[in-house]
């Protein structure tokens, strides 16, 4: 493998996203030009920075917002049933997805399934970016993972042992079902049809999130977790092969995650705004994982003097996790947290930049509190929390308005 597709995949490496559009040549060649950076776009890089073991933490100090976010694959109940038959069948306009490529960024894809084979037994997938299996040359898209074509395809799931010339498998199902409900091909028998089931089939297979950065996120392995600057190159190759096909695209992102400000503000919602306005493009997000699991907490100021608590259930077994405060500017805020013993932190006041180290004498947890101003797409405040062995109990973050006298936020666990 090549040097630069040994730092993608190594786990001794934290990826970061910086910003790229318009910095000047010292700036690249000093930060970037480095730590072999991967390149996403015009606007924004990926570099690969080296750390040791456990001190994932310093090497990101006052960097929290060139992070690259996790994502999981949503829920797919509320799929089961689409009522597409009335829309496909509008008289003359014959919408099942004829000419038109759609692009899946998930789990990876079963190809061999019937779902994805025409009437005539040809594959209906042009391509497959699988991020997880290393290019021997390291000439895969952006340095990394291996493509299959069509060819390539097609003479495989005419072969007694399909992988063993495409060796792309999805041992989660997820991606296969939403490429399945999107493109699937007719099934009489079953009574089944795709919502596009005549459309060509781009797939991306994401490599999962590096160990380090799911430490940082102190994420809970329930489910295969992925990173947002994989999840970024995996629309752009989508857009550069419609381009190269001379195809129309429809890109379908079933993966959200609660953090971020849900409000525009992700350096994920940025790319996906720019396909978005792109002739010949037409963006399809999934949501909705969290809404019964009480992830969040809202509440609002009405004066100067108010202070709102909000109270955090932890479980046996949890040990460890991370809380994200997002307040709109001007609005203000500065926050306190009690352990379930009642020992305090006090007000910590505002230093941005600055990152608040505690540890609690009784509980021997420590926290980590960091005050972000977000002035990128959306303007906003950002809280950042970590707890480190935290205990059972209930724990609480106390909300006090530092500017402005009223307004809104929110809290995502």
């Amino acid at each position: 493998m090549s040097q630069h597709q040994d730092a993608i995949y190594a786990n001794d490496r934290i990826d970061l996203i910086l910003p790229y559009g318009k910095i000047d040549e010292e700036f690249y060649q000093q930060i970037i030009a480095p730590y072999e950076p991967t390149v996403i776009n015009d606007q924004f890089v990926v570099i690969h920075i080296p750390i040791r073991p456990n001190e994932l933490l310093e090497n990101i100090r006052f960097v929290y917002s060139l992070v690259p976010n996790l994502y999981v694959p949503l829920d797919t109940t509320s799929l089961e049933v689409s009522g597409i038959l009335q829309t496909q069948n509008q008289p003359g306009l014959n919408l099942h997805g004829k000419n038109v490529l759609l692009g899946f960024v998930d789990t990876g894809i079963n190809y061999t399934h019937p779902a994805f084979l025409s009437a005539d037994g040809q594959t209906r997938i042009v391509e497959i970016w699988d991020q997880t299996v290393p290019s021997s040359s390291g000439d895969g898209p952006f340095g990394y993972g291996t493509v299959y074509t069509a060819e390539q395809i097609r003479e495989a799931v005419n072969l007694e042992n399909p992988l063993s010339l495409v060796p792309v498998t999805d041992p989660e199902g997820h991606g296969t079902f939403i490429a399945g409900v999107a493109a699937g091909s007719e099934n009489r028998q079953q009574e089944f049809i795709g919502v596009a089931n005549e459309a060509q089939i781009a797939a991306v297979k994401l490599k999962e999130a590096k160990q380090p950065l799911q430490n940082f996120y102190f994420y809970s392995g329930e489910k295969p977790v992925y990173q947002e600057n994989d999840i970024m190159l995996g629309l752009r190759y989508l857009n550069d092969l419609a381009r190269k096909q001379g195809m129309p695209l429809v890109i379908c992102v079933a993966l959200g995650t609660s953090f971020g400000g849900h409000n525009g503000d992700s350096l994920l919602a940025d790319i996906l705004d720019i396909y978005a306005t792109v002739r010949n493009r037409c963006v399809v997000v999934g949501t909705g994982n969290e809404a019964a699991r009480r992830h969040h907490y809202f509440n609002r100021f009405t004066d100067a003097q108010d202070m709102r608590t909000a109270e955090i259930r932890v479980g046996e077994g949890t040990q460890s996790f991370a809380v994200e405060l997002w307040s709109t500017l001007p609005n203000i805020v500065m926050v306190s947290v009690t352990s379930p013993s009642g020992e305090r932190t006090g007000m910590i006041p505002i230093r941005l930049g600055y990152l608040f180290d505690f540890l609690f004498t009784f509980e021997r947890t420590t926290i980590t509190v960091e005050y972000r101003l977000l002035q990128r797409n959306n303007d906003a405040q950002l809280v950042f929390i970590r707890f480190q062995n935290a205990v059972p109990g209930i724990w609480k973050i106390d909300i006090k308005p530092a500017m402005q006298t009223t307004g809104d936020f929110h809290i995502w666990l």
